[in-house]
C-alpha cells in the first residue's frame, strides 16, 4: 500500500492546538507507519516557530511530533513580512520560499490538504 501523505495548513496563532491535537490524533491511527506528514504555518502563526515569541503554544508538543516524523515548514515570505530572525527560528522548522507555493505543490504531488 502507498503512504499516504497529508499536508496540514495552519495561518492563525490561535488555530495551532487544534493542528496539534489533530497531528497527534492522525500519527496515533497510524497503526501501520503508511503516513508521510507535514505542516505549513505561514502568516501570523509562523510566529510561533519564533523563540523570542511570547506563546502558550507548547513547542516540546512540536518536537515530539517531530521526532515521530512530522514534517514543520515556516513560510518565508511570512518570516520575511514579520521580520522574524531566521537564527531565532525552532531547530527542527525548515523554511520554505512560498507557504502557499509549497502547499501548491504538495497538493498537486498529492498530498491530502488539512486545514483546521
Amino acid at each position: 500500500m502507498p503512504r499516504l501523505k497529508v499536508i496540514f495548513h495552519v495561518d492563525e496563532i490561535s488555530k495551532w492546538r487544534l493542528v496539534l491535537k489533530n497531528l497527534k490524533n492522525i500519527l496515533d491511527a497510524d497503526t501501520e507507519s503508511k503516513l508521510l506528514v507535514e505542516v505549513v504555518a505561514n502568516s501570523h502563526a509562523v510566529k510561533v516557530y519564533d523563540t523570542t515569541f511570547d506563546s502558550d503554544i507548547d513547542t516540546d508538543i512540536m518536537m515530539a511530533l517531530h521526532r515521530r516524523g512530522v514534517i514543520f515548514n515556516a513560510c518565508g515570505n511570512s518570516v520575511k513580512l514579520y521580520e522574524l530572525n531566521e537564527d531565532n527560528l525552532l531547530d527542527f522548522v525548515d523554511e520554505v520560499p512560498s507557504g502557499v507555493m509549497h502547499l501548491a505543490v504538495r497538493q498537486h504531488e498529492g498530498y491530502s490538504y488539512i486545514k483546521p
